[in-house]
């Protein structure tokens, strides 16, 4: 096989992250892009000097010089489109979520299957930047076992939404038109990422019913793991607050990870041995996540490096760009397939992750009880 791996991006609202990073990867080379609006496709086409251009995801799925499909479509047609480049012999990273049902999530593990080919989810969330150097801490057992995780996803569509709650889209549907937690995958899968478990059931409560919309003010899911561990995660889509979608907490025996959780917050860790412990009369100590930076693995300097992060960081880093790794997810799933890997967010997972908020609905519409999510392995 070529050193680099042949990709076409269908799909070019959010796909144009993807071509920008395609064009930067060392080990892609981006052939074609394809949306059905034309003016998009012809615009993003010269736009990034792309010479192939489709109006039909089944055209490009089909075109010979193209060994993978970047699926960058709608939520609710990405079972449609991800089966179709399965059978045309394509390799497949899909946007955020899998699927909309568990039947299109069957459908496309049994297109997996029969293809013989690769799927990964495009969850992005996994890459930010405090979490991969989180994950490299968990690896080297600073933190112990971890028992406890949580995450939110608090938006407000009612401040930059003329129309809500109509705000048309697939987001109507997704967001408001059903109960639950459906696009979980951004708060679960970071967690599950790190702590390598899956769902085995989900409870959900949900409280609130203020606007002509199924789904609830909002939603909180208790989520016990394979590994029996615990895992809280809050939704929202009408919060009259700030956006909160890249909160995260670890616990573990030996410390705790706490992402910032207002403007004057940081990303911060407690680690047993490494932090001062606490006393009666006095608290104990956080570190900034951004100290251990300079224990990152070697392979991250070429995404970067500790020089990128000055000194006022440490002090006041209080977002992160959910996009900042999206290069690096990117170039991880190239590599495996060139050189025989396993994806880095294997199918299994992403349908484990996006059953269980699909499951939520049928959790807080059966009385809140525990619904337990079926097993997608191939």
């Amino acid at each position: 096989m070529s050193d680099k791996l042949r990709i076409g991006i269908c799909g070019l609202n959010r796909g144009r992250v993807h071509i920008k990073n395609s064009i930067a990867a060392d080990n892609i080379e981006l052939v074609a892009v394809c949306d059905i609006n034309r003016e998009k496709a012809d615009l993003r086409a010269a736009e990034y000097g792309v010479k192939k251009v489709y109006y039909d995801h089944r055209e490009l799925c089909v075109d010979p010089d193209i060994d993978a499909v970047i699926m960058a479509t709608p939520i609710d047609v990405h079972a449609e489109t991800v089966i179709d480049a399965l059978d045309a012999g394509k390799h497949v990273m899909s946007e955020v979520i899998v699927a909309t049902t568990l039947e299109d999530i069957g459908r496309i593990r049994d297109a997996i299957k029969r293809s013989g080919k690769t799927y990964m989810m495009l969850e992005n969330y996994c890459y930010i930047r405090p979490l991969l150097i989180i994950e490299n801490l968990v690896r080297q057992g600073k933190f112990g076992e971890i028992y406890y995780a949580e995450s939110d996803y608090l938006k407000d569509f009612q401040e930059y939404n003329p129309n809500f709650p109509n705000i048309g889209g697939w987001r109507q549907k997704t967001y408001f038109g059903r109960r639950g937690h459906p696009y979980i995958t951004h708060t679960l899968g970071p967690l599950l990422n790190i702590m390598k478990e899956r769902v085995k059931t989900v409870t959900c409560m949900a409280a609130g019913h203020s606007f002509d919309m199924v789904a609830d003010n909002t939603a909180g899911l208790m989520l016990e793991t394979d590994g029996g561990h615990l895992i809280c995660l809050r939704s929202s889509f009408v919060s009259p607050r700030p956006d909160s979608v890249t909160y995260y907490s670890f616990e573990g025996t030996l410390g705790t990870y706490q992402a910032p959780q207002g403007p004057a917050d940081y990303h911060k860790v407690y680690i047993d041995g490494v932090c001062r412990r606490g006393s009666w009369n006095a608290p104990g100590e956080w570190k900034n996540v951004y100290e251990f930076i300079g224990d990152r693995p070697k392979c991250w300097d070429k995404y970067w490096n500790a020089a990128d992060y000055p000194a006022t960081l440490l002090d006041n880093d209080t977002y992160e760009l959910y996009d900042s790794g999206a290069l690096m997810m990117l170039e991880h799933f190239a590599d495996a397939l060139l050189n025989g890997k396993e994806a880095p967010v294997s199918f299994a997972d992403a349908a484990n992750w996006t059953a269980a908020g699909l499951l939520s609905a049928d959790s807080v519409n059966r009385g809140c009880v525990p619904i337990a999510v079926p097993d997608f392995s191939l």
